[in-house]
């Protein structure tokens, strides 16, 4: 949430914790997150983690560039289709273990040599009479892609800033749940580092970051779904480590509130260039809007 669109510099706040719950709590197999944004371990009804969050806050930032969602689709194996033909299917090992696997798959081989590939359209609607509909606006065949139309959209922007950017994206929505970048090298990334801001600023707001990283228990935070999602339960928010958010203790109302003023206002202590990285990041959201019209 923007606190004053008119201040500057702009200063943000995490809300809407309502149904935050801690990883151990978590039941296998249950919906979680609104569908555009939802992790593919969680459609396959694996094991799951705070990873999930990461994914979320991926696919947000890939919207904020592109200027549309990644995945919009209204139907789980229409999304899962969606991040297999941009990112990839998930490890074998995964989909061997996972409850859901065979409702988007189908195996090939042997039992020792087995192996998966993802259900055609026909196959689906046959198994299923659920008729897919690729509801995309941009079609990408990778990441790779989506750098290269950043790079027309912002020729006056470093390149090596783009490329550090799509790197990131691409360890932030890595199909392998293991594999995953976490939040904390999300921070000692290139896209961040101050080799990029050589006035040292940013390498001390890094610092500070981490070290509330390391102090703070890890959540999930889920949210109300949009009401385009009618297969949805839940919604997981892509924001869960990097809020610095934690209930496992109660405290009292004014330590609380003490507390949240401290953690969330993070944004207004940041370096001047910093916030122009930031402007820029967002400035990128904008022209994917404008880019779109033509």
């Amino acid at each position: 949430m923007v606190v004053d669109r008119r201040q500057q510099p702009l200063r943000v706040k995490i809300i809407d914790f309502g149904l935050a719950c801690h990883v151990s709590d978590i039941v296998p197999g249950s919906s979680m997150q609104t569908l555009w944004y939802r992790a593919p371990e969680v459609m396959l009804g694996t094991d799951f983690d705070e990873a999930i969050d990461m994914w979320s806050l991926g696919v947000f930032a890939a919207e904020l560039t592109l200027g549309y969602p990644l995945f919009y689709g209204f139907h789980e194996y229409d999304v899962m289709r969606f991040i297999v033909e941009t990112l990839g299917q998930p490890p074998d090992f995964q989909l061997n273990s996972s409850q859901n696997t065979t409702q988007f798959f189908r195996s090939q081989g042997t039992l020792h040599g087995k192996t998966w590939k993802l259900k055609t359209a026909d196959e689906f609607v046959t198994e299923t009479g659920h008729i897919y509909r690729d509801t995309r606006i941009y079609h990408l065949s990778s990441l790779d892609v989506l750098g290269e139309m950043l790079f027309l959209r912002n020729k006056s922007e470093s390149r090596v800033n783009l490329v550090n950017c799509v790197d990131l994206l691409k360890r932030m929505l890595e199909v392998d749940q293991y594999a995953r970048i976490i939040p904390l090298k999300v921070l000692e990334h290139a896209f961040f580092t101050v080799e990029q801001q050589p006035d040292g600023t940013q390498d001390r707001d890094i610092s500070s970051l981490r070290a509330n990283v390391e102090e703070e228990t890890p959540v999930i935070t889920e949210q109300p779904l949009p009401q385009d999602d009618s297969t949805a339960s839940k919604t997981t928010t892509p924001h869960e480590e990097i809020c610095f958010t934690s209930t496992e203790n109660e405290k009292p109302e004014d330590e609380e509130k003490e507390a949240a003023h401290s953690q969330l206002e993070v944004a207004p202590q940041t370096s001047s260039k910093t916030r122009s990285r930031l402007k820029k990041f967002f400035s990128w959201f904008k022209r994917g809007k404008e880019f779109s019209h033509h």
